[in-house]
Order: structure tokens, then C-alpha cells, then sequence
């Protein structure tokens, strides 16, 4: 669907048929073309040709559009450094279990790191786990377990007031 709805955007957004820019809104979940972060960004389109690659979702067609991510969703979250190791096994983790599960994901959660590029407002929530760890991992050993946090967070380029934990505005 986010695949659809980029494409629509990049493609028709333009046309002299397309809607008003008043009159449509996106709402992108766990899109795989999130700017910056989406797995499938340079990578080949699915219904594309074979040499076409995946772009990022535009931000400045006028049409609103709101992109949700959970943190660590391995399909809309992949890290910036793809060499880092930790943090694409948990991305990759979180392709199997993050991503499948928005259904109790809120648009108005306090937590949410929020901002805005073009027409684009980006949301990114606050996890508690790794997906790569299970939460008894995370339980016994607290210490260690914000250490690897903090070392995955590290392979991520993240707005300047985001916050893993509490997210940010």
C-alpha cells in the first residue's frame, strides 16, 4: 500500500487531474520508502521495472501526508549504517515482529518523536524493546541492555530531540 500511495505521489501528484491538495490526505504506515530510513529506498521497486529502484516517498507534492514508523520496524526503520551489524539484525528482528503490529500505534501518543519536512509529518514511536532481545533479556540485565540500545541507536541518523525511550516533539 505505502509502495501504491509513493508511487501515486511521485507519478500523478502533478497531473491537471489529480485531486486538490485540500481535498486528499496520505497516512502512510510502515512504509518501506520512508525517507531516510525505508528498507526497500534504492533497492527494486516491487512492480517496477528490474532495473528501477525504489525512491523515497516525496515530501513536496502539497498533498498532506503523515508517515507512522515504529521504532526498529526493520521495513520503514532500517538503520542508516547498513554495516552495522547489531543494529540490522534488530531491524531485520523487527521485519518479523514491529512491523506487522501498528494496530495499537495512536497518532496523538506524547511519546512520538514528531517532525515535519515539506508537506511531510514524520512519527516515529518510542519502543520499549529491542526486537531482537526478548523483554526478559531486557529485565535482568538493565545495565547492558541500554548499552546495546544506545549502540543501535548509534547506526540511526534520528532528529536532534528524539529520545528512544520517551521520544520527543
Amino acid at each position: 500500500g505505502c509502495q501504491v500511495a509513493s508511487r501515486w505521489l511521485k507519478e500523478l501528484a502533478e497531473e491537471p487531474e489529480a485531486p486538490p491538495t485540500t481535498d486528499v490526505t496520505f497516512v502512510l504506515v510502515g512504509n518501506p520508502l520512508r525517507a531516510g530510513t525505508g528498507f526497500m529506498v534504492g533497492r527494486p521497486e516491487v512492480g517496477g521495472a528490474r532495473s528501477s529502484k525504489g525512491t523515497a516517498t516525496p515530501t513536496d507534492t502539497g498533498y498532506p501526508v503523515f508517515d507512522i514508523a515504529r521504532r526498529y520496524d526493520g521495513t520503514a526503520d532500517f538503520p542508516n549504517n547498513r554495516r552495522h551489524w547489531r543494529a540490522v539484525t534488530n531491524a531485520n528482528a523487527g521485519k518479523n515482529t514491529t512491523h506487522r503490529h501498528y494496530e495499537n500505534v495512536s497518532l496523538n501518543d506524547a511519546t512520538h518523536t514528531v517532525w515535519t519536512v515539506d508537506t511531510t509529518t514524520y512519527i516515529l514511536t518510542a519502543e520499549p524493546n529491542l526486537p531482537m532481545l526478548p523483554p526478559l533479556w531486557r529485565d535482568s540485565n538493565p545495565e547492558r541492555y541500554e548499552e546495546l540500545r544506545e549502540d543501535i541507536e548509534s547506526a540511526y541518523e534520528r532528529p536532534e530531540e528524539d529520545d528512544p525511550l520517551l521520544g520527543g516533539t
